[in-house]
């Protein structure tokens, strides 16, 4: 006759092993989620206290995998099936509880399973290295939106119905080791998460990392984010659909670069673990980029010397600008220098045309306007007819631009950064807003034997997502 077997561990901060039935499992401690805001698959949800303290032992027995489980069309599934536990299970939870705003358990791991699935979590194990983790569970979201302690949410979970506990050796969790998070979390993890001392980083085999910084060093990521917080305040930007977008290109030591409106800018700055600050005026820059060999050679030029062949190519866009007989402007540098030197050659007026005698007098025709002329050159160069209607036109394609791009990174599922959308097409930002506005884009399967099936319900009810974990 089977009987179950009561599994009484004390949780110690550390990992362990231990022998039940026969058989050796090795103990890890984790921290599946704390209290606030998580964005996941259903966007930014507010998983409050009360709700996550009703009867956390609801996770205990539950798998836990390696990565999210995902059908073959790349849709969330379930991991209580028996051809996820085959591929990905490497083990279940136990001693779930709710202790200090989080959900905390143990993961009974068996070693055969992780070193078939995936070693670098056997590596993390021996090694006592935090890893991502990330939960899947069915919500029931009350479509209410707030604020919870700075942080904008769209809805709130509640009633809450466990699925799997997936460890992420290759990404970040929506509640991440910084949110306080983590596969085998300990007491110094926590603290120093909170302080914001955290950074991510991949060695040679690919696993995602995590170290703590100095008392003196500063998230690489939280300084991007603190910067490109200081630009959306200097420029007001992104508040509406017509203001300019700013965003960081690149960030050094001392200084980083910007794009405002389409222009590049280098920006000094300090920065320490209390605060970040812009320093000096901005300075307009322009791009340069080179291709080398893994020989250092410049690609399409056989001279070694491609520093000078840099300088030569500068004064002669120098020389276009500063030259009466061209229309070229400052403006117009980063157009020129992104120009081959075979065709700014041909740019160059030939000063010998003008020095040849004509035998015939004829009506020399006024030379044609240049092709590179700036939009705004453009229009007020345009026949007075049509230039309001050009001015009014460009107006709403940028309108339209900034319309797509917010409904574009709006998307949880959007891997798009904002440089690559601002070079795309209308027509392409059309296709791909179309694509995450899709409302069949974040429709979860159903969820068999998972408490009310999410999909297909009877009486006609709305399906219920599996949420906060599958965005990460």
């Amino acid at each position: 006759m089977a009987r179950m077997q009561k599994l009484i561990a004390n949780l110690t901060g550390g990992v362990r092993t231990e022998t039940v039935g026969g058989k050796e499992y090795t103990i890890a401690p984790v921290v599946m989620m704390v209290t606030g805001v998580h964005n996941g698959t259903n966007g930014p949800l507010y998983y409050p206290t009360e709700e996550m303290s009703q009867l956390p032992v609801v996770w205990n027995s539950k798998p836990v995998v390696v990565n999210h489980p995902q059908k073959d069309d790349g849709t969330p599934c379930s991991a209580c099936d028996p051809s996820v536990l085959e591929k990905s299970g490497i083990g279940v939870l136990y001693n779930t509880s709710f202790e200090e705003g989080k959900w905390k358990a143990e993961a009974w791991l068996d070693m055969d399973r992780v070193n078939a699935v995936d070693s670098r979590i056997a590596d993390a194990v021996n090694n006592g290295t935090m890893m991502e983790l990330s939960t899947g569970l069915f919500t029931d979201n009350e479509e209410v939106e707030g604020e919870w302690e700075g942080e904008a949410y769209s809805a709130i979970a509640r009633n809450y119905r466990p699925d799997h506990l997936a460890i992420l050796p290759d990404a970040v969790g929506a509640c991440s080791i910084l949110d306080g998070a983590g596969f085998i979390r300990n007491q110094q993890a926590t603290d120093t998460a909170k302080e914001g001392r955290v950074v991510y980083s991949r060695d040679e085999t690919g696993r995602l990392s995590c170290s703590i910084l100095t008392d003196n060093e500063k998230s690489h990521d939280k300084l991007r984010d603190d910067l490109s917080e200081l630009l959306r305040e200097k420029f007001n930007s992104g508040t509406d659909a017509t203001s300019p977008w700013a965003w960081v290109e690149a960030v050094f030591d001392d200084f980083f670069i910007y794009d405002y409106d389409g222009k590049l800018y280098r920006q000094d700055y300090t920065s320490t673990d209390q605060e970040t600050v812009l320093t000096g005026e901005a300075e307009e820059v322009y791009r340069v980029v080179e291709y080398r060999t893994m020989h250092g050679d410049f690609i399409g030029n056989t001279s070694n010397n491609t520093r000078s062949n840099q300088m030569d190519k500068q004064k002669m866009i120098q020389g276009l600008i500063d030259n009466e007989a061209t229309q070229w402007t400052e403006e117009d540098h980063t157009i020129l220098d992104n120009m081959a030197e075979d065709v700014l050659a041909k740019l160059v007026p030939n000063e010998k045309v003008a020095e040849t005698p004509v035998k015939t007098p004829v009506e020399i025709p006024a030379p044609a306007p240049a092709t590179n002329r700036t939009v705004a050159e453009y229009i007020a160069d345009a026949p007075a007819e049509i230039r309001e209607a050009l001015q009014e036109g460009m107006t709403a394609n940028q309108q339209q631009r900034q319309s797509l791009i917010a409904t574009i990174t709006a998307n949880t599922a959007n891997t798009f950064t904002p440089e690559q959308l601002a070079v795309m097409s209308v027509n392409d930002l059309r296709a791909v807003a179309k694509l995450a506005a899709d409302p069949n884009a974040s429709t979860v399967p159903n969820y068999a034997g998972q408490g009310d099936s999410p999909i297909g319900n009877a009486g006609g009810e709305e399906a219920l997502p599996l949420t906060e974990g599958f965005g990460e």
